[in-house]
């Protein structure tokens, strides 16, 4: 509607009376006000919540595989509200920033699992599988719990709850969708990432070492919860060694 009085009903009323001048307030002027500073600070807090993750795990591409099923989660954002017939709005984009703070909140619990496996020996395989399981339940009750939650506010009528519902929308149905990304689909770019890392590997050890018989490294050399603990052990062990 505002698109069509700027471009078919202002231009003729301005070139009539050129006195005369127009402007959009309202939620319009605060959703472009909101946009043009999420344009700044959104960029900003994506690379430091990266950053984070990165040095929590000391792994780029678990971080990337993380924040990858992101947009994942907003799919049902859309269904929600096109289920309950709301237009997206600025409120809505403040429930999608709340979502993926949910997101990778449910992300980082799978992935510290699966490292917390590999340290106790487990194969990446298992590793993987035993982080699923012993995780399915925390992520899957969290959820439904904020979900049941959001319920009451998104079935509320009074007037003045209508401000809320889109976010609470946004949060409820974008965590339904996202649960499932997390417990299934983070799981399989996890083991996409871990055979980069070892086909990335075993081309650096064949160009450094120039052997075409190289091993290809097994998937839990390559994993950097391994690679640190392996580092630890031997820290350790020269220290032992410099104390006696």
């Amino acid at each position: 509607i505002n698109n069509s009085i700027e471009t078919t009903i202002l231009p003729p009323m301005l070139a009539k009376y050129p006195s005369v001048t127009a402007s959009f307030e309202g939620q319009s002027k605060q959703s472009e006000k909101t946009t043009k500073s999420g344009k700044k600070v959104l960029p900003i807090i994506f690379i430091l919540m990266i950053a984070i993750v990165t040095l929590t795990f000391r792994s780029f591409p678990q971080s990337i595989a993380i924040f990858i099923i992101i947009p994942l989660g907003i799919i049902g954002v859309g269904w929600g509200h096109f289920i309950h017939s709301e237009a997206i709005s600025l409120l809505s984009g403040f429930g999608i920033i709340a979502l993926i703070g949910i997101m990778v909140n449910d992300s980082l619990v799978l992935v510290g699992a699966l490292n917390e496996f590999l340290k106790e020996g487990y194969s990446f395989e298992n590793a993987i599988f035993e982080a699923g399981k012993s995780r399915f339940r925390p992520i899957l009750l969290t959820s439904l719990t904020t979900v049941a939650g959001l319920g009451p506010l998104i079935m509320e009528t009074s007037q003045q709850a209508q401000f809320l519902i889109p976010m609470a929308i946004a949060v409820a149905y974008g965590l339904i969708i996202a649960t499932f990304t997390t417990l299934f689909l983070l799981p399989v770019l996890l083991i996409l990432v871990n055979d980069f890392r070892r086909s990335f590997k075993f081309i650096s050890n064949v160009i450094s070492n120039k052997n075409i018989h190289e091993e290809v490294p097994t998937a839990e050399e390559v994993e950097p919860a391994i690679i640190e603990q392996k580092i630890f052990i031997k820290l350790n062990e020269e220290l032992k060694k410099n104390d006696e």
